[in-house]
């Protein structure tokens, strides 16, 4: 039989996971491209065009960033039950934080055909596959810890808070 007791506090299934900036960062298709420059076999001067767009988006997205370090803080129940005011500070929090992951990912699809045209024709169809695998790979990741508590549901289909 499950001990009830220990599943609400130690399981990691109870513990809602976070999409972390790490995770954002990993969709950029520019990094991926650089990470990959000797599978690429990119030139010097391919790679310098790119670390410069990559300067670039950085700089760009730099407020979204913080905004979603900020917001990640603001997303955390502060313990006790969860009141009916608690309760919406965190849904508008979450729902600026899934704002900001989609105002980055946005830039990132923008940046793609930049950093493809920083590339030869013979260079195109691999980096190509590679950026189609990382947004599936985004895609996934953004789906399995942006989903709602509860599975999917907002939430819905759990016994009321007591």
């Amino acid at each position: 039989a499950p001990d009830w007791d220990k599943m609400g506090k130690s399981s990691p299934a109870a513990a809602p996971q976070m999409l972390s900036k790490k995770d954002v960062e990993e969709m950029n298709p520019i990094g991926r491209l650089l990470d990959k420059k000797k599978d690429l076999k990119l030139t010097e001067a391919q790679v310098a065009s790119l670390k410069e767009l990559d300067t670039k988006g950085s700089a760009r997205d730099a407020s979204l960033f913080e905004a979603m370090d900020s917001l990640r803080k603001e997303m955390r129940p502060s313990g006790g039950n969860a009141g009916g005011d608690q309760r919406l500070r965190l849904m508008g929090a979450r729902e600026h934080f899934a704002k900001a992951v989609g105002d980055v990912r946005a830039n990132y699809a923008a940046d793609e055909p930049l950093a493809l045209a920083a590339l030869d024709a013979a260079q195109r169809p691999a980096a190509m596959q590679l950026l189609d695998k990382q947004r599936a790979e985004a895609t996934e990741t953004v789906s399995k810890k942006m989903a709602p508590a509860g599975g999917g549901a907002g939430g819905r289909g759990q016994r009321p808070p007591a």
